[in-house]
């Protein structure tokens, strides 16, 4: 009799340990946090505008107008689990605060648990730097990451830092480029950052004022994809007397590809192998510095790269100017 009892306590525990790891996402949760102006006060409660979003899904956001949130009293609250999908224990809740009356903003993340509600630390906001930038998006182009940003006004911009980061890896400097100084006119600016593998990147714009003054942008991803074609761009500079870059793109498909690129003279006759290996599907850059494959300079004139893998044969016209 006993032993039957034992059993049936340590099924019951077992079966409520399930239902509750169960209801934990989803359940109706609640994160919050206090607010401070650069200058230690509080902001009044028609001054701030917040976005939240779960860091791994960025593409799902609650406002301080969505269902259960709100900013009142020098405090913002969000009903996490009014987000679409469900949320679960662990999961870094990100939001990012604006003083609309001052221009001040700041970010703050509170990992969730299931114990109903998460405090996140006390945000203080920052003035931002006078640059106004209008818009700032990141997609996929043939496997490279363009990102486009544009900007209303500028006020002693030296420039951009472009920003990236995989999974798991902290934002590192991928690319500079120059601010416009101080203008009241829209300026739009680009950047592609080029021979990455496939996966998630996230991005942001470390904008840098004159006087050494920085501001962060969002954060904004893009999920890059082995190009779904073969292709052999035109080789640059062309014409070209020291170096040129040749960018080439094998296809989507499984495993790895046996891939030659070679350069042959206008005669025919092959004088350079760039590329005897495998390769996986995906973009590659290559350089050639004008030398045969005994490191001998090659004569002026027009020369033909090859790119051949089991199918295709792609080929185009270099020039090379002594």
């Amino acid at each position: 009799m006993i032993r039957s009892i034992l059993l049936f306590v340590i099924l019951f525990i077992f079966i409520q340990g399930i239902i509750l790891e169960e209801t934990i996402a989803g359940t109706p949760h609640t994160a919050y946090g206090k607010v401070f102006n650069s200058d230690n006060s509080v902001p009044d409660d028609d001054e701030i505008t917040f976005i939240s979003y779960i860091v791994d899904r960025s593409g799902e956001v609650l406002t301080e107008t969505s269902t259960g949130c709100g900013y009142s009293d020098g405090y913002w609250s969000v009903a996490v689990g009014n987000f679409p999908s469900e949320w679960s224990v662990g999961e870094i809740l990100r939001t990012e605060v604006t003083n609309i009356a001052n221009g001040e903003t700041g970010a703050v993340e509170v990992a969730m648990t299931d114990a109903g509600s998460d405090q996140a630390e006390d945000l203080y906001l920052e003035p931002i730097v006078p640059v106004e930038l209008s818009s700032f998006n990141v997609f996929n182009q043939n496997g490279d990451a363009v990102l486009a940003w544009s900007t209303e006004s500028e006020t002693n911009n030296f420039g951009f830092e472009i920003q990236r980061k995989a999974a798991g890896e902290n934002f590192k400097r991928a690319g500079f480029v120059p601010g416009n100084g101080t203008t009241s006119s829209l300026h739009h600016y680009s950047y592609i950052d080029t021979d990455l593998q496939e996966g998630t990147y996230y991005y942001r714009l470390k904008q840098l004022d004159n006087d050494g003054a920085f501001e962060f942008s969002e954060i904004k991803s893009v999920v890059l994809i082995a190009p779904s074609d073969y292709n052999l761009e035109q080789n640059y500079p062309n014409p070209f007397n020291s170096q040129t870059i040749i960018h080439y793109q094998i296809n989507q498909g499984a495993g790895e590809y046996e891939v030659k690129f070679l350069i042959y003279n206008s005669l025919g006759k092959l004088i350079r192998t760039l590329v005897n290996e495998r390769q996986a599907p995906g973009k590659y850059s290559i350089a050639w510095d004008g030398r045969d494959n005994f490191g001998n300079i090659v004569s002026s004139g027009i020369y033909i790269s090859r790119l051949i893998t089991q199918n295709h044969n792609l080929k185009l016209k270099m020039i090379y100017i002594k």
